[in-house]
């Protein structure tokens, strides 16, 4: 038999940049939802992995491979200057500065280096993101929107219920049907995303 209880009181969870991601307390986080950073924080608030640059000194976060001080722009030295930031810590989404090559954060619509501020190349110059990632930020909108349709659907037939004092049977096979219905839905559209067209 479904239980409702767990799904009122419980306040939104957020994204790595302080929005709201509605989930259902029984959804959970997924393991790699959020980026691991294994570095500690040091005294200075660097971390373990940030490197200091060899000609001008500025410490970089350990994702850059070349230093982020205007005009400097040295090789990060070492062997680990040359890897690509796929095992770095750089969040989803972020892009690299056409102008001045800095990395800015996927929400700035301009680049945050002093003195720059170009404007966010634009959504045809980015690479498509990998598959694994489409499909989960996919995943990760769905169920948003299946937990969003679940509490309104709770709610009205709980006012339905209030109103036209209908039976506590009648509510559960109702509220099944409905379940079912929606559950097809999502799981319809997470197999076929862009079937429709575009």
């Amino acid at each position: 038999m479904l239980q409702i209880g767990g799904m009122y009181g419980v306040p939104p969870l957020m994204d790595r940049y302080g929005l709201g991601l509605p989930m259902s307390p029984t959804m959970g986080l997924r393991p790699g939802f959020f980026p691991e950073d294994k570095s500690q924080k040091k005294a200075d608030g660097t971390r373990d992995n940030d490197w200091s640059c060899p000609k001008c000194g500025n410490v970089n976060f350990s994702f850059r491979t070349v230093c982020n001080m205007r005009k400097c722009n040295t090789p990060k030295p070492g062997p680990q200057g040359a890897k690509s930031g796929k095992n770095s810590y750089m969040p989803e989404g972020s892009w690299k500065c056409d102008k001045c090559n800095n990395i800015n954060y996927p929400f700035r619509t301009k680049c945050n280096r002093q003195n720059c501020g170009a404007d966010k190349p634009s959504e045809t110059k980015k690479s498509p993101p990998e598959p694994a990632e489409e499909n989960d930020q996919r995943l990760s909108s769905y169920s948003a929107f299946l937990v969003v349709v679940l509490t309104l659907v709770v709610l009205v037939v709980f006012i339905l219920i209030k109103l036209h004092h209908v039976s506590a049977r009648l509510f559960l096979l109702e509220f099944e049907l409905v379940l079912v219905s929606i559950s097809s839905i999502i799981l319809f559209a997470l197999q076929e995303p862009y079937s429709m067209g575009g």
